[in-house]
C-alpha cells in the first residue's frame, strides 16, 4: 500500500471519527438542555432514566422543560396543579377563575377571606367584621350593620333611627321617646 494512500485513508477515517464524535456530543448537549436533571430542587419525581422531571414540588408546576413557581404564571398563587392552574392563593387572595383576586374585591377592607372569597375572616386594622362586612371600628355600638363600604351605618339598634348613615337616638326627637320610626 503506497504511503500517500495510507495517509489519505487515515485522514478520511479521522475526519469521519471527528464528525461522529461531534454528532454524539451535539446530541448529548441537546438532550441535557431539554431535560431537567433529577437533582433539580424543584423536581419531585423523574422518569426511570432520571433525566426528565415528571412532577414538581408543591408550589411549582411543570413548565417544559423546567419546574417554575406557581406565582410566575398566576401572580399571588401559592399552590397549583402540574399544568399551572392555581388551586390556592397567598393570604389576602382567593382563587377567582384562573386568577388570584384580593379579598377586598368581594368585601371592601377585607384582608383575609375564605378560599372562595365569599366569607371575610379579617379586616384592615381600623375595621372589624360585622355580618361578613368590614365595618369601621369608629362606628358606634348602636350601629348593628354597616354599608358595603364599611364607613356608614345601615341598621341601628332599638331606640335609634337611621339618618344619612348615622344612628340618632329617638330621645333626640322627643325626650320621652324610646322607640321611633326610620324617619324619626
Amino acid at each position: 500500500l503506497p504511503l500517500n494512500l495510507l495517509f489519505g485513508y487515515l485522514a478520511k477515517t479521522a475526519f469521519q471519527l471527528t464528525v461522529l464524535l461531534f454528532l454524539i456530543s451535539a446530541s448529548t448537549q441537546h438532550q441535557l438542555l431539554r431535560d431537567i436533571p433529577c437533582d433539580d430542587p424543584n423536581c419531585l419525581t423523574c422518569d426511570d432514566a432520571e433525566t426528565v422531571c415528571q412532577q414538581c414540588n408543591t408550589g411549582f408546576f411543570l413548565d417544559d422543560p423546567q419546574c417554575s413557581a406557581c406565582n410566575t404564571k398566576v401572580p399571588s398563587c401559592k399552590e397549583c396543579q402540574q399544568d399551572g392552574t392555581c388551586t390556592l392563593c397567598d393570604p389576602g387572595f382567593f382563587v377567582d377563575g384562573l386568577l388570584c383576586s384580593a379579598c377586598s374585591k368581594t368585601v371592601q377592607h377585607c384582608t383575609t377571606c375564605s378560599t372562595d372569597g365569599q366569607t371575610c375572616t379579617a379586616c384592615d386594622d381600623t375595621y372589624q367584621i360585622n355580618t361578613n362586612l368590614c365595618c369601621s371600628a369608629a362606628l358606634p355600638a348602636e350601629c348593628l350593620l354597616c354599608t358595603a363600604d364599611g364607613d356608614k351605618c345601615a341598621t341601628c339598634a332599638k331606640g335609634f333611627y337611621l339618618a344619612d348613615g348615622v344612628c340618632v337616638e329617638c330621645s333626640k326627637v322627643s325626650p320621652r321617646c324610646v322607640e321611633c320610626s326610620v324617619d324619626g
